[in-house]
């Protein structure tokens, strides 16, 4: 016990070091940069009152989650008609490919997009349901120093206590008895997670997030330079994510329904891909001498700025139940989100109104990568019917390949050529 004790003062000995002498670490946030109105641009004073900081980081927060609005899906005819959820009969004749895409009064843009989401024949809905096997072997996987549930103290420690029993005396039978008793407590988690599913309504502690605050860059923890993180309960993150990470995506990939543009957050695809592509168009181009013109583009903040009618409506396109949909969208507008200082975690919170919705899945959410997946494939599909895109072609003139844009995540590189009309101009130079 001495040596146990004296370990975790160790620990915490180092963590204080880490604090002072580097970036950030724990989102409890100390002191606050903010611009100083009275001074030159560009200057920024320090804020060490900790509940300045609290409501300024509270205020910057529900801003910053309502940035997505004035776009097409979240104001006018059509979020009137698809709600927050993206679900329900106009979003079923989306879908089906019975809409009046042409009568409404938007964007090219935004009429391109929504003749995507025409549902496929062979498509069909995957099982929402998970079971308790899945739950216990998700948890199993989970690092248990991931922080979660703050408010109801249901961590991962706690759930992974449900099968990490200590090594037993008693005999086989007794211990297959136990081992069935610990299969049988992950079996009615699973069911309770499941009625919520099926009623589309989330259990009251899953409406209450920590938002922690990050520092982008070591020791300036200025107020526009600060990242968000939310710290959500363990069964809730695990259950989202189950559902879009194991149960969407896989179904989308079996059917090879996303495109090929996009190189993040898929198996067997990874960041290096995405760049060889790029050094090979390039290359391309300079030995045959061909012009070719590229731009480069991040997509800020791209999981806090989702909408989410938009999201569930391509991921019902790609076989989620509605009822999915349903759940994390009420659990979203339901949800209060808390802010995280060095004084502790805070009573107040914000929250989507109907005056001033929030919108995006956020930075710790488990099936925020799989949502960005679905949308952007989405986005890159409907550029790819607009855009010229890039071409070429081996020497003999027998094989063609055209890209319009090569992503990995938020980071994106769009491409157009000639290269046919250049090569043949080159040649006859």
């Amino acid at each position: 016990l001495k040596r146990i004790i004296a370990a975790e003062d160790s620990k915490d000995d180092f963590a204080t070091l880490r604090r002072t002498l580097g970036k950030m670490k724990t989102g409890a946030v100390q002191t606050l940069l903010i611009p100083d109105e009275s001074s030159a641009e560009g200057t920024y004073k320090r804020i060490v009152d900790g509940d300045e900081i609290t409501q300024l980081l509270l205020e910057r927060n529900e801003q910053h989650f309502h940035q997505a609005h004035g776009t097409p899906f979240t104001q006018g005819e059509l979020a009137k008609q698809l709600g927050r959820t993206g679900t329900g009969e106009a979003a079923e004749q989306i879908l089906n490919g019975t809409f009046p895409i042409d009568d409404l009064h938007t964007t090219d843009a935004t009429k391109a997009l929504l003749r995507h989401l025409r549902r496929k024949e062979d498509f069909t809905e995957f099982d929402q349901h998970i079971s308790g096997a899945e739950w216990l072997a998700g948890f199993k996987k989970w690092n248990e120093n991931t922080s979660t549930s703050h408010f109801s103290g249901r961590d991962l420690s706690k759930y992974k206590a449900l099968y990490k029993f200590p090594e037993s005396k008693a005999s086989q039978n007794d211990q297959a008895q136990e081992a069935e008793d610990h299969d049988m407590l992950f079996d009615i988690i699973a069911q309770i997670a499941n009625l919520a599913l099926t009623h589309e309504h989330p259990l009251q502690r899953w409406t209450k997030v920590v938002n922690t605050m990050l520092e982008k860059l070591p020791n300036n923890p200025r107020i526009d330079k600060l990242r968000v993180i939310h710290l959500f309960e363990a069964d809730m993150n695990f259950f989202f994510g189950m559902l879009w990470n194991r149960r969407l995506v896989q179904h989308a990939e079996a059917h090879q329904a996303l495109s090929q543009d996009q190189w993040g957050n898929r198996a067997g695809k990874n960041a290096i891909d995405a760049v060889l592509m790029k050094q090979f168009s390039f290359i391309t181009a300079a030995l045959t001498r061909t012009p070719l013109i590229s731009f480069d583009k991040d997509a800020k903040a791209c999981y806090d700025r989702m909408v989410m009618a938009l999201v569930n409506l391509q991921a019902q396109q790609l076989g989620m139940p509605a009822q999915v949909c349903n759940l994390i969208s009420n659990t979203s507008d339901a949800t209060e989100y808390h802010l995280k200082t060095s004084m502790g975690v805070s009573t107040e919170f914000y929250k989507s109104t109907t005056d001033h919705p929030l919108y995006g899945a956020g930075q710790g959410k488990r099936d925020a990568p799989a949502g960005w997946l679905v949308l952007s494939t989405l986005l890159m599909e409907a550029l790819t019917d607009k855009a010229t895109g890039a071409s070429f072609c081996d020497p003999r003139q027998t094989t063609t390949v055209h890209r319009a844009i090569d992503g990995y995540v938020d980071d994106v590189t769009a491409f157009t050529n000639n290269f046919e009309t250049a090569l043949q101009r080159t040649a006859n130079w």
